[in-house]
């Protein structure tokens, strides 16, 4: 539940980062953001904390 939330969070980020710098952005660029940053935070959830054994 948490890796879907980060990516979220993040993607809703660089997106108001985008608006408060002026540049215009359509639904498809912000689904490109937030399936990206959902790929980083699984990626992070699934070999970031797992110690390799």
């Amino acid at each position: 539940m948490k890796t879907p939330f980060v990516a979220i969070l993040a993607g809703a980020g660089l997106w108001l980062l985008y608006l408060f710098f002026g540049r215009q952005i359509d639904i498809a660029f912000c689904a490109v953001i937030l399936f990206g940053t959902g790929l980083v935070a699984w990626t992070f959830e699934q070999y970031g904390h797992h110690g390799h054994r």
